[in-house]
Order: C-alpha cells, then sequence, then structure tokens
C-alpha cells in the first residue's frame, strides 16, 4: 500500500513539473502583474513585488499576459532590447505615453489595425511599465 501512495505522490508531481510554471516571463524592479485566463481586461489580476513573482505559481496555460514596472527609462528599453523588439506605433494623452512593439521572442501577439503587438511600453511621469501583450488596467 505504501509503495502505491508514493507512486501516486510521484506522479502527481510529475503531472504538476509539466503543468505548472512560477515567476513569469520577463523581469522588472517593481511590481509584477501577471493577467491570469483571459487576455483582456476581464482577466484575473494577480500583483505582486517583483522580488515575491518568483514564488507565484500558476497553471502553463493560465499566463495569458503580465507586465512588470521599471523606475529608470534606461532600464525599461533595455527589456525591449533584450526582447528584439520592433516598434509598430505609439499614443498620447495628457498623463501617458504608450508604445507598442513586436518581438519573435514572445509567442503569443494580438493584431491591432493589421499589425502584430505583444508588447506595450507606457510611461505615465513616475513609473516605466512594459507588458505582453498589453498592460491592462491604468498605465
Amino acid at each position: 500500500m505504501l509503495k502505491f501512495i508514493f507512486k501516486i505522490f510521484v506522479l502527481a508531481i510529475c503531472i504538476l513539473a509539466v503543468n505548472v510554471d512560477c515567476g513569469g516571463k520577463i523581469k522588472g524592479e517593481g511590481n509584477h502583474t501577471f493577467y491570469l485566463y483571459n487576455k483582456s481586461s476581464q482577466a484575473i489580476i494577480k500583483t505582486l513585488p517583483e522580488k515575491h513573482s518568483q514564488y507565484f505559481f500558476y497553471f502553463k496555460n493560465s499566463l495569458k499576459g503580465e507586465s512588470v514596472e521599471f523606475f529608470s527609462q534606461e532600464k525599461a528599453l533595455k527589456l525591449l532590447d533584450d526582447l528584439n523588439a520592433s516598434y509598430v506605433f505609439s499614443e498620447e494623452g495628457d498623463t501617458f505615453n504608450c508604445q507598442y512593439y513586436f518581438s519573435d521572442k514572445i509567442d503569443d501577439f494580438v493584431i491591432i489595425n493589421g499589425n502584430k503587438i505583444n508588447l506595450h511600453f507606457s510611461y505615465n511621469g513616475e513609473v516605466f511599465t512594459v507588458g505582453t501583450p498589453f498592460i491592462f488596467g491604468s498605465f
């Protein structure tokens, strides 16, 4: 009986190892926000300090996007550079500046006006935020 329980336990660990991930795909310095189950503002949104994000576990197929914060433009632009991101277009408002990019290093994307987009870069005067495929909520 003990061998049977042990085999079930090992099988469960193997299944979890294949289907569960943690920490996200991009890293920042401030908050790390995970968008789960939906690639829109209807996603379940979980925000943690970056230093705790490595301990956030989720089912691999449930992660539909994420965003990270930076306190300097140089570090945010370095992430875009590390991802080989290509500029697509930008938009501005009174309190924000957004730029949209595409990277072949990120599998998922959305199409806007016929363009593939999978990185959203935003600056609101205090914090630089990079999200994939978009930053949901306020930016």
